[in-house]
């Protein structure tokens, strides 16, 4: 929709851009860059797995999904841990979903 309202503008241009990043390069890639920048370089996200270490044996495995146990057990700092662990994949599928919604063309040509 911002395309279509901006057309020919900068916001344009980097909609555009990030759409053709997002259908151009393979999401396993972008998954290890995500993981390189956010996590190793500026230390914003969670690291890969399911729970910290702190918390990776002290939480009963009953459902077999860590976001669960982890609430199960009661003890919210670990489930906060969870979470945060989810937060980049969660970004990083739906970055990869919403690339596939192509902008409208600005000349009004179909494709």
């Amino acid at each position: 929709m911002l395309c279509a309202r901006y057309a020919g503008s900068p916001l344009d241009m980097v909609i555009r851009t990030l759409t053709l990043l997002g259908n151009s390069v393979p999401i396993f890639w972008l998954g290890l860059l995500m993981l390189a920048l956010f996590y190793a370089k500026l230390q914003w996200s969670a690291g890969p797995g399911r729970l910290d270490d702190i918390w990776q044996y002290t939480v009963e495995p009953r459902s077999g999904f860590a976001l669960i146990d982890t609430w199960l057990s009661g003890d919210m700092a670990a489930f906060k841990n969870a979470a945060s662990h989810l937060v980049l994949p969660v970004l990083l599928l739906a970055y990869y979903s919403l690339a596939s919604i192509n902008p409208p063309d600005p000349l009004g040509v179909p494709e």
